[in-house]
Order: C-alpha cells, then sequence, then structure tokens
C-alpha cells in the first residue's frame, strides 16, 4: 500500500490555483531525485578565474537534489516543492535509467529565488531548457523567464532509455541569475 504526499505545504500558494495536490506514493513510481544521477556543469565562460576552479566550482554551481542551487526548499511561482533538482544554467543532470521505466513528468521554471535577488530587477533570468532521453530530445522550452508559471513536462514516453538527461542552457541574457527547477521529476517504472 501507498502512501499519500502533499506536494505544497499548507499556507503556500499551490500551482494549480491553491489546491494542494496529493500524490499517491507506491512502488510503481519513483521521483528522480531519489535514484542514482550525476550532474555535470559548464561554466558560461571560456576562461573562468582560478578562484572558479574544480571543485569550488561545482560547489558554487552544482546541481542539487530535492534543493535549491544555492540551498533551501525548490520553490516556483509561490509553491514548495519536495522533489527536484535545482541547477544553474550550464547544468546536464543524467539518471540511469536502465529500460526500467516508462513515463518521465515534471514542471520546470525559473526559481523564486531569483525574484529576492536586487539585481535581479536588471536582468530577465531566462533559460532554455531540454529533456534527453539517450541523447535524443524527447522535450524542449525556450525563453523561460523569471515569474511565468512552471511549464509542464510530458508526460513523455521513455521506454527503453538508457539514461535521462535533464539540461538547462543560459538563454538571451547569458548567465544572469539562471537558477532553474526541475520538480515533481515523476519517472513510471514499466
Amino acid at each position: 500500500m501507498g502512501r499519500v504526499e502533499q506536494q505544497c505545504p499548507r499556507g503556500s500558494q499551490c500551482h494549480d490555483g491553491g489546491r494542494a495536490r496529493l500524490r499517491r506514493q507506491d512502488a510503481r513510481f519513483v521521483y528522480a531525485s531519489q535514484l542514482p544521477w550525476r550532474a555535470t556543469y559548464r561554466h558560461p565562460y571560456e576562461d573562468p578565474p582560478e578562484i572558479l576552479r574544480a571543485e569550488m566550482h561545482e560547489a558554487l554551481f552544482g546541481a542539487r537534489a530535492d534543493r535549491r542551487a544555492l540551498g533551501g526548499a525548490l520553490r516556483l511561482a509561490g509553491t514548495a516543492w519536495r522533489h527536484g533538482f535545482g541547477v544553474n544554467s550550464g547544468s546536464r543532470v543524467e539518471v540511469p535509467l536502465d529500460g526500467a521505466f516508462v513515463r518521465f513528468e515534471a514542471w520546470f521554471g525559473i526559481d523564486d529565488s531569483v525574484l529576492e535577488e536586487r539585481e535581479a530587477q536588471h536582468l530577465k533570468a531566462e533559460v532554455d531548457a531540454r529533456v534527453l532521453g539517450d541523447g535524443k530530445v524527447l522535450w524542449e522550452a525556450k525563453g523561460v523567464v523569471k515569474g511565468e508559471a512552471p511549464r509542464r513536462v510530458g508526460p513523455l514516453d521513455v521506454s527503453g532509455v538508457k539514461v535521462l538527461t535533464l539540461v538547462v542552457e543560459e538563454g538571451g541574457d547569458l548567465h544572469g541569475l539562471d537558477r532553474a527547477d526541475w520538480v515533481d521529476p515523476v519517472l513510471v517504472r514499466k
């Protein structure tokens, strides 16, 4: 028997007009952020300063599971989410599926932390995002900007896919506060 999990806490606004979404958690589905995963990060500048090399570079800009890129709860359009990946633009999150799943779905957007930054007033915080299945584009969104409603990802057919990759690249404003979240990243088993 599965358990029921509330996706947005009491007192916070949900993306669906204020109704908390409930998801029955059972052996048939899993959150991608709870599986083994690996991430890579490509700095937007060809030759970043020496201080931003290797471990420090990854610590500052690397992906986080079930947290914002800079720590704290994942938040899109005023809604807090328990599960997902917080990333910066230039990130690739790879989740090995080994053909064990048939469907992937999620929500994607710019993390609300960007709205809290003073310098965000002058930056669009714009990204482009893609979901790849063994290198093939399954979903794509261009020009995702701060403050807009989260974009629905899927449901996508991932039957037979060995590696699912979540890609976020700089949008039209280069690398200006481009912190994004993949939230509620659900994989359904065969």
